[in-house]
């Protein structure tokens, strides 16, 4: 509280000089750490909202790693000790908790004034997201209701310095992306907040990246270096738009105020498809047919675009196919026949191919969960299931019969599918299941590809047709000597899963 107390008396007055812009900024930052240590908080990965396949783990590097929050706090953050003493706050006296509650409601107060101040704003930017935190921590639902400080002042007075803010110098882009960053975290933290608050900041996140555009252009081409400055940061400002815009629609309070979402789905678009990480608003009931179209449009000129930028799309196939579900098979030829020949003719491995591969999978499932969908009519999945079951890529087997285990175990349909193509071509089962299980000895490096192996033998010859097509009693003595060469070496992962593979086997005669 005296910290505090200290940053609100020399904070609030604007005018006075006796103490410098540089101490008052190294007051509120301290006073943002200190609260940070007594309220610790790890913001969840805002992508990790979104429901995904179990399959999918190789999604864009910048979107799927976990929101480092203002990196003014987070390596104080990481820093802190075990150790730090908590205050047992009924042990407090009341006039102590009162005189605490005040001097954070004062502080917020300042900081928010400061975010009108260019020597201070950054700050304020940044600590903000950390007072709420403490204030939303000893308030009650009741504050909302009496138009208390502590919930909805922040976030309007930043929703007013994002409308407001100009972007003529690099240094407001920085501003502005501290924004979007607080924004993001006070929406993360899901305490309630006013409907009129949720809806001032997705209008103000809605005029970004017009403001983007407009601003890029002003930075002359003869000065190329700054412009590429202010590119690399329209960059951070996508990336983080898009983790405020989906904090934002995951807030609780938000729920009556989805119909903006195609609003700001056609406001979003710039020349990069960063924004197509945006369409798993498809989650929602929106315009889905727009956000699969506007996919297509980019799949099918992905050879004008570099690498990341196209891992990008693909990642945003895969989020809005798991969002879309069903509704995606109208236009599941358009999404998926661009991407086959790259991963069919050994061009593409790595990242580049799994990124490939799972988006598929996930259109593939969205499929099979409609009832109109009939996968005899379309040869892709054939040609899909092929690659699966013998990538051309032979370091990718394990990931693609991960792949495979997930789609099977995601639909039946799936299943008998997979069984009925295992049927046609009998030389699946016998070179690519078995055989490889009758090798010994085993590597390190082959471990993994057995277990999943097994896995998806023991899927497969639950259908009945298949497994009468088969010598199952060849393929249990293999699984038999294979758990005791594993059990022999000390494999137990091995060894476990093949006593699992043959007590389903025996139960099935």
């Amino acid at each position: 509280p005296q910290l505090l107390a200290l940053l609100v008396k020399e904070g609030a007055d604007k005018q006075n000089t006796a103490v410098t812009e540089a101490v008052k900024v190294e007051l509120a930052t301290t006073a943002a750490v200190l609260l940070e240590a007594k309220f610790p908080y790890t913001p969840p990965n805002t992508f990790g909202l979104l429901s995904l396949p179990a399959f999918v783990e190789e999604m864009e590097a910048d979107e799927s790693k976990i929101s480092a929050g203002n990196t003014m706090l987070a390596p104080i953050a990481e820093a802190k000790s075990d150790k730090v003493e908590t205050v047992d706050e009924e042990e407090e006296k009341p006039s102590a908790i009162a005189i605490a509650r005040e001097m954070e409601e004062e502080s917020c107060k300042v900081l928010c004034s400061w975010l009108g101040v260019d020597t201070r704003r950054m700050v304020a930017a940044q600590a903000l997201a950390v007072m709420y935190r403490t204030i939303a921590n000893g308030s009650g639902v009741d504050n909302v209701v009496n138009g208390a400080i502590s919930l909805t002042t922040p976030l309007d007075e930043m929703t007013k310095a994002l409308s407001e803010t100009k972007l003529t110098a690099l240094p407001h882009f920085d501003f502005i992306n501290a924004l979007l960053e607080s924004i993001r975290d006070i929406c993360l933290y899901k305490k309630k907040l006013a409907a009129s608050a949720l809806e001032g900041a997705f209008k103000a996140m809605s005029t970004v990246m017009p403001r983007l555009e407009v601003a890029l252009a002003s930075f002359p081409k003869t000065h190329p270096a700054e412009r590429r400055s202010a590119k690399g940061a329209c960059s951070s400002i996508r990336h983080t738009l898009v983790e405020a815009f989906l904090s934002w629609l995951h807030h609780p309070d938000a729920a009556n105020l989805l119909t903006f979402q195609v609003v700001f789905l056609h406001n979003g678009l710039m020349s990069t498809p960063f924004f197509f990480t945006i369409t798993t608003i498809g989650e929602a009931q929106g315009d889905l047919e727009y956000l699969i179209i506007t996919v297509c449009q980019a799949i099918n000129q992905l050879d004008r675009y570099s690498k990341s930028t196209t891992n990008r799309i693909i990642s945003g196939l895969t989020r809005v196919a798991a969002a879309c579900h069903e509704d995606i098979q109208p236009l599941a030829n358009e999404l998926v026949l661009p991407l086959l020949p790259a991963m069919l003719d050994g061009s593409q491995w790595g990242k580049f191919l799994r990124l490939r591969t799972e988006a598929v999978a996930t259109v593939l499932v969205g499929c099979a969960e409609s009832e109109d969908f009939r996968m005899e009519n379309h040869p892709w999945i054939s040609d899909f299931i092929s690659f699966l079951l013998d990538p051309v890529v032979s370091s990718e087997n394990v990931h693609s019969f991960m792949i495979l285990c997930g789609l099977i175990r995601a639909e039946r349909k799936l299943l008998l599918h997979v069984a009925s193509y295992c049927m046609a071509n009998p030389q699946t089962v016998t070179q690519t299941l078995h055989e490889p299980l009758a090798r010994w000895p085993l590597y390190e490096e082959d471990v993994e590809l057995v277990i999943v192996t097994l896995e998806l033998l023991e899927a497969l010859l639950s259908v009945n047709t298949l497994r009468l097509s088969v010598d199952v009693d060849v393929i249990y003595a293999t699984i038999l000597q294979l758990s005791d060469n594993a059990a022999s070496e000390g494999l137990d992962a091995i060894s476990i899963v093949c006593k699992q593979v043959m007590t389903a086997l025996e139960s099935q005669q």
